[in-house]
């Protein structure tokens, strides 16, 4: 069908927003030259909405003749919405395409899921119909065989796709489905023009001992995302599930909210911990049927619910605007469902100013905040897997944002707090002079730090790492609070260590001057209590008792060297054995004995070893 798009009024839809008539002004300026092409719209911003309007508009192009247009989605809650969009508000005649459902060819527009469509018969079935439109909706999952097996059969049909992350984990880009990428504002310009909600952000710190756990994953799954056993085994412990529960309460506190698991097990029982805390919650998966998943969904919009714990459910297609909260409580390596996430979150509602993000599993550090700017053309284009763009909060200094840090201590022992947390100024003063006196006499660790840094970082790094203390904390410690205080490096309590680092941080010069844009104070002193922690007692361990631990070293390291030995030995033994059973080398019968008296012996040496 010839369309000429310089006739078309993209304005004609007095109910699209200035941005949504901007958008759509270049989708039909790409389609006169180009076949198919990707809108990158943030998820709240109306992309179902925009691209309904075209569909509208294509059929308003034409008095006899509509245009046949097929829309892909590929979950049944986005096939639905996607119906009720088009023949609900636009009154536009549609059938859906998907299993169970009765199919008409005598309407032009067609909503089909992608999982029944590409079944070989019902294409077949369908390739007649010749579509002269596709719009594929969550178009970055547009590399799925299945999606090509359709696109493949309309040839002649322009292409539209929509996406708020056309990202790909394996680096591989869309170019070889679109032609171009038009790209919405950035999130950040959404909220302050008042299109999505506010936020804040409470998350781990990169040297919390959860998020350390989850960067040394070295196990991913086909996608190429942390592996689903690996990540239980960090989040499926009884301490951290309560944490999960604690953080609610101590910050989302009676705020209805999505929390975001890892597989149907972990849902379960992170369901079972806010119940038992007396919190409205529910699960719900992949197995949850669909009459109770709508029964759940629906006491959560009513709220009658206040936590619904869930396994990617929602991560496309939900539309609750009233979300108060979001809680990832699943690892991802992958910004796209990290932003799918989040994005659940950043609608609008009268009935919140802000949304609140908990960030349980430390996302923030590797992606920064959900309105960072991001490089969409890049990630369109595609990227080498091994060297991805950098989206940590360092990179990204574009907002005048500050995080909230959640503090988890390495023995979780301890409640979480933020680390905001205020404490008496006079009284701290007390507290330090008290510092001053008991350490007058201390000896400086710096070179103790050093030599335990040099087992993770290279000497540069080393050096601007121990610089961070001197420069920042010690100076401003002296400037504000006692100018006879020499240097974090005479302490070695942890316990010290932690008051000293809630008190900066609860201090708001201090955020001010030091942690507005970057986390690299926060993470020196974090660095250093980590290893005062694993320093404090063999410093304070007596001549004694060093010299028994030297002694207990030098023994392990000799019984580990000799049962190293006897194990070599041992298996050479069996080899000669073997060759003797397998007829390759005969040996003389009192060999044979020997062989076999020394197996014996070797075994009385290493339970002696073992003994010892």
């Amino acid at each position: 069908m010839n369309i000429d798009f310089a006739d078309f009024n993209s304005s004609f839809d007095k109910d699209l927003r200035d941005y949504q008539v901007e958008y759509k002004t270049n989708i039909f300026h790409a389609w006169k030259t180009k076949r198919s092409v990707m809108l990158q719209m943030p998820t709240g911003t109306g992309k179902t909405r925009l691209f309904v309007s075209i569909i509208k508009d294509l059929q308003r192009s034409a008095s006899q003749d509509k245009p046949k247009i097929l829309v892909l989605a590929h979950r049944k809650e986005l096939i639905e919405q996607i119906f009720k969009e088009i023949s609900g508000k636009y009154q536009i005649p549609c059938s859906i395409i998907m299993s169970g459902n009765f199919e008409s060819k005598a309407v032009p527009v067609q909503v089909a899921s992608v999982p029944t469509l590409s079944r070989e018969e019902r294409l077949e079935r369908w390739s007649s119909f010749d579509f002269d439109f596709i719009i594929i909706d969550e178009s970055h999952h547009v590399k799925a065989k299945s999606y090509h097996s359709i696109l493949r059969k309309f040839p002649n049909a322009k292409i539209l796709g929509v996406t708020a992350t056309p990202y790909r984990m394996s680096g591989r880009g869309f170019t070889g489905t679109f032609e171009e990428l038009i790209e919405a504002q950035p999130v950040i310009q959404f909220i302050r023009q008042g299109y999505l909600c506010d936020y804040d952000y409470y998350s781990i710190q990169k040297l919390d001992n959860i998020h350390e756990k989850i960067s040394r994953i070295s196990k991913f799954d086909i996608e190429g995302d942390y592996s689903e056993s690996e990540m239980m085994k960090i989040m499926d412990k009884k301490k951290v599930l309560s944490r999960i529960v604690d953080t609610y309460l101590n910050y989302a506190n009676g705020k209805k909210g999505i929390v975001y698991t890892i597989n149907q097990e972990h849902n379960k029982h992170v369901c079972e911990q806010f119940k038992q805390a007396n919190i409205r919650a529910e699960a719900i998966d992949s197995n949850t049927k669909p009459e109770l998943r709508e029964n759940i969904v629906q006491h959560f919009r009513d709220g009658k619910i206040d936590v619904l714990c869930n396994v990617d459910i929602f991560s496309e297609g939900f539309d609750c605007p009233d979300v108060e909260f979001i809680q990832l409580a699943r690892p991802t390596k992958s910004l796209a469902l990290f932003l799918q996430q989040v994005g659940r979150g950043l609608r609008i509602s009268s009935e919140k100013e802000k949304v609140i993000f908990l960030d349980v599993v430390g996302t923030y550090n590797r992606f920064g905040f959900p309105s960072t700017k991001r490089n969409w053309q890049t990630y369109f284009k595609g990227f080498n897997k091994l060297n991805p763009p950098d989206e940590s909060p360092k990179n990204n200094e574009d907002e005048e944002r500050l995080v909230n840090y959640i503090q988890t201590f390495e023995e979780g022992e301890d409640d979480l707090n933020l680390l905001d947390s205020t404490i008496d100024d006079e009284s701290f003063r007390t507290f330090f002079e008290d510092i001053i006196n008991r350490h007058k006499e201390s000896p400086c660790h710096k070179e103790a730090y050093r030599e335990y840094l040099t087992k993770k970082y290279c000497n540069g790094t080393i050096k601007n790492y121990i610089e961070i203390i001197p420069n920042h904390i010690d100076r401003f410690i002296k400037e504000n609070y006692n100018s006879d205080f020499t240097t974090v490096y005479c302490i070695l309590d942890p316990q010290i260590l932690t008051k000293i680092k809630q008190a900066l941080y609860s201090d708001n010069v201090f955020n001010n001057q030091y942690l507005r844009n970057q986390d690299r104070i926060a993470n020196a002193i974090e660095r250093y209590i980590e290893f005062a922690k694993k320093y404090f007692v063999e410093f304070n361990r007596s001549p004694e008792e060093k010299k028994a631990v030297d002694d207990a070293n030098k023994n392990s390291e000799t019984r580990n060297f000799l049962i190293k030995g006897f194990n070599n030995l041992g298996s050479d033994l069996v080899s000669i054995l073997m060759l003797n059973e397998s007829n390759e080398q005969s040996m003389p019968s009192d060999i044979l004995e020997k062989v076999k008296e020394l197996q014996e012996s070797i075994e009385r040496f290493k339970e002696k070893l073992n003994g010892i």
